[in-house]
């Protein structure tokens, strides 16, 4: 490691390239105004599958969401809000949630042969079909959602219906599709000969995979669709509340007791969404039960089952804290890791853990920040965090990472990090971060990376639930 602390300039240089390539999302949201819900027939369990439409309409009503999360009804009960990459929205009033995303995965039961996927396109002055249910997971129902004008007010024109500025990221990737993966021999020289704080090296396990495969690796195809969040400010309330946080901690080893379950692989799959869940899900249970309870749970299910997400094609991290709440995750006995998408089978069947209180940290999304992280991650334990996977880390052996070299952005992983520290002989900041790409790789399976720089956006989205004992 470097002998001194890492200048300012060194900083700045850093920054300024992520600012050039990673779009940001204003403090805007294309859901906030006055939506008209539309909401079908009720009665229905969590198996209920929504289509284009809700069917019959049984009730209507006006909701108005402000940024950050507030909303109100027409009649003036209050609740809360939060979208989900300006991708998905999901709304709790009136004693119900309603969640509208752009797609959906049916065949939610093992009795079911339709494997379909519908995909709507999300839009500014239409939610897609959702779900609706109570607080308590019962009574669904489906839903939609219209934007809504006061009578006598001029709609907008065609051309102005769509926010300013898309804000999707492209990809600046080499190359993808069915090529296979070559290791860059001198990027990695580069990396090794320009600065000190970590050490890139070949991986020879990737020399067999493909560039899809390796897209898959770091978040999936859907992935490098997200858009970008700019970083919450600390609050004085996080300030005052963080005076006792230590210069370390690691939950792999507290007072000689280690919280974490063992690192895995999740392979040619985009399944890092489901290992990221269930790693910090495991470590909670393990905290609360003092490491009375061991468990593991399984990534699979959420890759066949979850309706939330895209198999191995990558899932939304608040959505599958959701998924825990909903159908909760499955022991791994039940449904063994296998790499790939299968039918869902294990729904009906399997033991369960559940989870609730899931929320993104900093209490909506774009409030997030490294205060924000630490205090959760001490008080409640392990979080899930999403950040920006460039071309160089794929060669992260040791030490703290940040991104260096060119702007080939891969996609947006999924991962939980477990505690943080400073490094003793030149004071940098860095997160502990248990990834899913077998232990083999990096430390042990694991990455620090430099914190407080918000570095590849690891401080904008992190999100946790609390296990159901």
């Amino acid at each position: 490691m470097a002998t001194n602390r890492r200048t300012p300039l060194l900083a700045a240089v850093v920054l300024i390239g992520l600012a050039g390539v990673l779009p940001r999302v204003e403090a805007h949201s294309i859901w906030e105004g006055t939506w008209k819900l539309s909401i079908g027939k009720g009665g229905f369990d969590r198996g209920l599958r929504c289509g284009s439409d809700v069917g019959s309409v049984q009730r209507e009503f006006k909701v108005t969401l402000e940024c950050p999360d507030y909303a109100i009804d027409e009649f003036g009960n209050e609740g809360h809000w939060v979208t989900i990459f300006d991708a998905g929205v999901e709304i709790v009033i009136q004693g119900r949630k309603f969640y509208s995303f752009p797609w959906k995965r049916f065949s939610m039961n093992s009795t079911d042969a339709d494997t379909s996927k519908n995909s709507t396109d999300v839009s500014w002055y239409r939610m897609p079909v959702g779900w609706s249910h109570d607080v308590v997971g019962n009574n669904w129902a489906c839903f939609t959602g219209i934007r809504s004008w006061d009578d006598g007010e001029a709609k907008p024109k065609k051309e102005e219906e769509k926010p300013s500025k898309p804000l999707i990221f492209k990809s600046k990737t080499k190359s993808s599709g069915s090529k296979l993966f070559r290791t860059d021999h001198d990027l990695i020289s580069a990396i090794n000969q320009a600065q000190s704080f970590w050490t890139a090296e070949k991986y020879p396990q990737f020399e067999n995979l493909t560039m899809d495969d390796m897209i898959n690796l770091a978040g999936g195809k859907q992935s490098r669709l997200l858009k970008s969040v700019k970083q919450g400010n600390v609050t004085e309330e996080q300030r005052n509340a963080s005076w006792f946080l230590p210069k370390q901690w690691d939950w792999r080893n507290i007072r000689g007791q280690n919280y974490v379950t063992p690192v895995r692989n999740q392979g040619r799959c985009g399944s890092c969404y489901a290992f990221a869940a269930t790693a910090m899900h495991e470590s909670r249970v393990k905290i609360l039960t003092n490491n009375k309870v061991d468990p593991i749970y399984s990534p699979q299910d959420l890759v066949d089952c979850s309706p939330y997400a895209f198999g191995c094609g990558g899932g939304y991290l608040f959505s599958e804290a959701k998924y825990g709440e909903e159908y909760g995750y499955a022991e791994e006995r039940c449904n063994t890791y296998k790499g790939s998408e299968y039918m869902c089978t294990s729904l009906s069947k399997c033991q369960r853990s559940y989870a609730t209180d899931y929320e993104f940290i900093g209490s909506h999304w774009g409030g997030c920040n490294d205060l924000a992280m630490q205090l959760a991650l001490y008080i409640r334990g392990p979080i899930v965090v999403g950040y920006i996977v460039f071309h160089d880390f794929m060669y992260y052996r040791t030490g703290i990472y940040y991104h260096y070299g060119p702007n080939y952005f891969m996609g947006r992983h999924a991962v939980t990090v477990v505690g943080w520290g400073e490094d003793e002989q030149t004071g940098t900041r860095y997160w502990i971060v248990k990834n899913s790409w077998g232990s083999s790789w990096g430390e042990n399976g694991y990455f620090r990376i430099i914190r407080g720089l918000n570095e590849c956006d690891i401080e904008s989205v992190a999100w946790q639930a609390s296990p159901i004992l």
